[in-house]
């Protein structure tokens, strides 16, 4: 995961407006600070959900070093990688279908 993709994870843990719960069924993000976990491949909202789970404490406001934490995890040791909607490479992917679209536009 780089880390734009875990700053757009971070601001959806961090909206209480976005359901989250059993998002990431499919993939096992759960014991990714462990040495031998195996690095995962899952969405934006999975991993999300794991964010929100790890760091969100009992008044509402995140732990801060458990963002830490859970960044070094995801982006340093690269636990964790991301796919579809939210991804750098989806990012990318939408910038240069904008530039298409652009182009075609002037002709």
């Amino acid at each position: 995961m780089t880390k734009s993709e875990f700053s757009r994870c971070l601001a959806v843990a961090q909206n209480m407006d976005v359901q989250l719960i059993g998002t990431h069924e499919d993939v096992d993000i759960m014991g990714y600070g462990l040495e031998d976990f195996e690095p995962v491949t899952t969405t934006l909202m999975g991993a999300a959900e794991a964010i929100r789970w790890q760091c969100l404490q009992f008044n509402g406001a995140f732990d801060q070093e458990q963002v830490k934490q859970v960044s070094k995890d995801f982006v340093v040791r690269n636990k964790i990688r991301i796919h579809g909607v939210g991804s750098d490479e989806w990012e990318n992917n939408c910038k240069t279908l904008d530039m298409i679209n652009d182009m075609i536009e002037t002709i």
